[in-house]
Parts: C-alpha cells; structure tokens; sequence
C-alpha cells in the first residue's frame, strides 16, 4: 500500500475506484485501486504524525481501518474475489490480516 499526503496517484495511474471518508479530528482518507494497488491518500496530512495520545490514536487507527475495510469490501465485490490486507499493527506488534470477501452485486 502507497500512500500519499496530498494530491493523486503516481502519473499515469488513474483509478478504477475511488472513495473517501471522513475520519475523526477533521482527517479524510482518499482510498483508490487502480486494478493492481490500492492507495491511500491523507487530507490534510497523514495523521499519525499529529496525534499523540495512545486513546485518540486507537480510536483513529479504527476508524481508519472500518473505512479501509469497507472499500475493500466494494473491491472484492466488483472483482468478485477475496482481498487480503496485510499489515503492520503497531498496537499489537505485528503482522495483522484481514481478508474480505465479496459482498453480493446489485
């Protein structure tokens, strides 16, 4: 996963799907797959660098990821395939997965 403070995917990549979410403390994260990535861009910075607190970051961090899991959730539905997400959990020191399975077309 990329992800980006301010503007748009690298040159040359245009999203296949795009949405945003409000997230609190007044941050927005911008999720995009571009058919073979998925990113991640931060308005108006990212916000880890900015919230201290161990209680305001655990509430962010979950928020974050209801919002990376919902988009992910409208990927694998489109694709009709799982996604796995593989990351870094800095809360519990270590590798955490989460995969998502697609939902039903409409």
């Amino acid at each position: 996963m990329e992800h980006y403070k301010r503007g748009s995917l690298p040159t040359g990549r245009r999203p296949k799907y795009r949405r945003a979410f409000s997230l609190p403390f007044g941050f927005k994260a911008t999720f995009s797959f571009d058919g073979n990535a998925f990113h991640a861009e931060w308005h108006p910075d990212l916000p880890f660098d900015h919230i201290r607190k161990p209680k305001a970051t655990r509430r962010m961090l979950a928020a974050y990821r209801r919002a990376r899991d919902d988009f992910m959730l409208d990927v694998a539905t489109m694709l009709r395939i799982r996604v796995t997400v593989i990351e870094w959990d800095e809360i519990d020191d270590g590798l955490a997965f989460t995969t998502t399975e697609p939902g039903t077309l409409q």
